[in-house]
């Protein structure tokens, strides 16, 4: 016990054998001089099994992010994608900042020639009206059965009436209406092909509001006026103003 105890460091070799017995201490038996604080003895669990090193796992190096700025934080790729979709949005939007303007500039251009040929031919309608009807000014008092021609209109006149250098002839209410020579050319436009009249001698034109016979040259039917007798004979002067939009306006 006090060899136990360390109050005694000699003891028989029996009793140490016993006390290794006793205690089950392995290896024995107990030799002088043996280090059994690290056993090296053959058969025992880990003593000749070679310690393994677990390697080090190897930690990943990331990529340097740039240095904070006052704008959001952009990746480069999220960057180089926010480009593009700029660049798409910007075409797109000056395609169709282009084809309004073009569109409107078309549409401009449009109204103006309606505009135009809504007031050329109002005017040349109504010039037209004023010239079938100007003789309803002349009234008739119901004693009239005759009518001459004055001119640019049939002027009607009592039967018994005699009046220097003009035939007096039968009154045709409709002639007195309606029938009128053009005397301002300019009234005539492309509206007017078909609708006035026309007869040429000697080179000069008359055109009338109606058909029937010349007042003048009795034995001659006027003719409609083509296009073709419009440009040559009344379309004299085209108007600068108007050459630049393909329409053909006359002076």
């Amino acid at each position: 016990m006090n060899f136990l105890k360390g109050k005694t460091k000699v003891s028989d070799d029996k009793n140490i054998e016993l006390l290794a017995w006793l205690i089950d201490f392995e290896p024995r038996p107990y030799q002088y001089g043996e280090n059994y604080l690290t056993p090296e003895a053959p058969g025992v669990p880990g003593t000749d099994r070679e310690e393994t090193q677990t390697p080090n796992p190897e930690i990943p190096e990331f990529p340097e992010l740039p240095e904070p700025s006052d704008g959001p934080r952009k990746f480069p790729e999220e960057k180089e994608e926010t480009q593009q979709l700029e660049i798409v949005d910007t075409g797109v939007t000056a395609e169709k900042h282009t084809g309004d303007k073009k569109g409107w500039m078309f549409k401009r251009r449009n109204i103006a020639i309606s505009l135009l040929l809504l007031l050329l031919g109002g005017c040349g309608g109504y010039q037209l009206w004023s010239d079938r009807h100007s003789a309803s000014k002349y009234a008739l008092t119901g004693r009239e059965q005759c009518m001459y021609w004055a001119e640019d209109h049939y002027q009607p006149v009592l039967c018994n009436e005699t009046i220097e250098g003009v035939s007096i002839i039968p009154l045709e209410k409709n002639k007195v209406d309606r029938f009128r020579r053009i005397t301002d050319l300019r009234t005539l436009t492309a509206a007017s092909v078909g609708k006035v009249w026309y007869l040429k001698k000697d080179n000069k034109v008359d055109f009338f509001t109606d058909t029937g016979f010349h007042p003048v040259f009795t034995g001659r039917r006027l003719r409609p006026a083509s296009r073709y007798i419009l440009d040559t004979y009344a379309f004299h002067v085209k108007s600068p103003w108007f050459q630049f939009l393909g329409i053909d306006v006359y002076l």
